[in-house]
This record gives structure tokens, C-alpha cells and sequence, in this order.
């Protein structure tokens, strides 16, 4: 389904770093001819507009409805506008509102550092049109990813606790071991794998404070969460320190 799109320009918003610049590459590896866009370098919105029919926006949270209207308002009703944002509903609710032709919305659960689409899962959120969800479906299946259809409003929900809760998580344990006042050296030497790995993932957090910031604090969703999330640890800490 949607053969025709394998012989299209794909056009990538964001296109010259993280996952936007990953997927440049896979759609290369497919045979595509692909024109990237970076903040500084490449072509602009509208210019992209009219050199690809095929365009993917994929720059961080805060700007991607900006871009998703820049280079929406210009495509033709023969496109497709796709996004790979890590919160849908209002890059979902942009796409239909400028663009004239089909919409798809992605959610790529996995980061850049990742070598291949196998095994790993994928959030498509349906928008506009059959063609371009088939055509897109089957080449992440056909490169080996899980493919999950959902709605920009589930999709929301269910990050709240795994990107949301999870990475504010980590935030804060991470600020609790450097109150705590031991060095790194002293803890490393004393860690085990479990804590290692547990203090990687605060080190990537505390690498990208704007991206974990617009996962935390703009969906709307995370908010009840953290709030049970603290009830419960509150629970416990007096269960666990009971005496008698």
C-alpha cells in the first residue's frame, strides 16, 4: 500500500541532529533521495514545502508546532506530513489544522544512539488519509519495528508514566545523590550494575535539561502522577521506618 511513496523526495524538519538526522539516514538507506533543515543550515519551511512532498518534522517539543504551521501551510493537497514528537496532541491537532493532504503522527520510542528499527517500538497516530499510514506502516515493519496505533490523546496519557513520571523520577534521585554530598569516585567504587546503570540514566537527563523539562512539564498528564507518585513514597518511607 502507498508504493508511490517509495519513489518520493523526503523532506526532514530538523533533519541535522538526534532523531531527525536517524531517520534521514534510514530513509537514505531505503533509496531516498532526503533534503535535511537544521536551525541554520538547509532550506527554509516554505522552501522545504516545495521541494518535497513527503515531510517529516522532527525539532524539539517546544518548537515543533511552530515548524509543523510554517511547512504545512505551504505542502500540496498531494503529501504527507508526518511528525516525530514525543507529545501528540497539539503536534496532531497543527497537522490537520495547516496541511492539505494526508497526516500521520510518530512517536519513535527509542533514542538516536540506536542501530536498528528491530525490536524496537513505534507509536503511529492516525491523522488524514490511507496511503501515507500504509505506506509508512509497512516500511517500519518491513525494517523490523512494532508498530502501535493509538490516538494523540492515549498516546499523551500513557507517556506521562513512561517518559513523564519515569524521567522526573531519575531527575530527582539524581539531586538527592548529589545533596547526599559522596563523590561520584567513592559511589562508583562502591556501585553496583544496577546503580550504575541507574546513574547513567540521571546523566542523560541531566545532558538535556529542555527536552526532559517539555516531557515533564508539558504534558498535561504527568501531573496526577507525580502527585500519587509522592503520596506513595511518603507511605512507604513511614511503613519502612516503623518501629516495633
Amino acid at each position: 500500500m502507498g508504493e508511490r511513496w517509495d519513489r518520493e523526495k523526503i523532506g526532514i524538519m530538523g533533519g541535522t541532529g538526534g532523531m531527525g538526522a536517524w531517520f534521514a539516514a534510514f530513509f537514505r538507506k531505503r533509496g531516498h533521495e532526503v533534503v535535511t533543515a537544521g536551525r541554520r543550515e538547509g532550506p527554509s519551511p516554505r522552501e522545504l514545502a516545495g521541494l518535497c512532498r513527503v515531510v517529516v518534522v522532527a525539532v524539539p517539543i517546544p518548537a515543533t508546532v511552530e515548524v509543523i504551521r510554517a511547512v504545512g501551510a505551504h505542502l500540496p493537497p498531494d503529501s504527507l506530513l508526518m511528525d516525530l514528537t514525543s507529545l501528540k496532541v497539539e503536534a496532531m491537532a497543527a497537522m490537520m489544522e495547516t496541511a492539505p493532504g494526508e497526516v500521520v503522527g510518530l512517536h519513535p520510542l527509542f533514542g538516536p544512539r540506536v542501530t536498528s528499527l528491530r525490536g524496537e517500538n513505534v507509536v503511529l497516530c492516525p491523522g488524514r488519509g490511507e496511503e501515507g499510514r500504509g505506506w509508512i506502516t509497512r516500511v517500519l515493519k518491513e525494517a523490523g519495528a512494532r508498530v502501535v496505533v493509538a490516538d494523540a490523546g492515549r498516546h499523551d496519557e500513557i507517556m506521562a508514566v513512561v517518559q513523564g513520571l519515569n524521567h522526573l523520577d531519575n531527575l530527582v534521585f539524581g539531586l538527592a545523590v548529589a545533596a547526599g554530598g559522596l563523590s561520584r569516585e567513592e559511589l562508583a567504587a562502591f556501585s553496583t550494575p544496577a546503580f550504575r546503570a541507574r546513574m547513567d540514566l540521571v546523566d542523560r537527563v541531566s545532558a538535556n535539561p529542555p527536552l526532559y523539562r517539555a516531557l515533564v512539564g508539558e504534558n498535561p498528564h504527568v501531573g496526577p502522577h507525580a502527585r500519587r507518585f509522592l503520596d506513595l513514597f511518603r507511605e512507604q518511607m513511614e511503613a519502612l521506618t516503623k518501629k516495633g
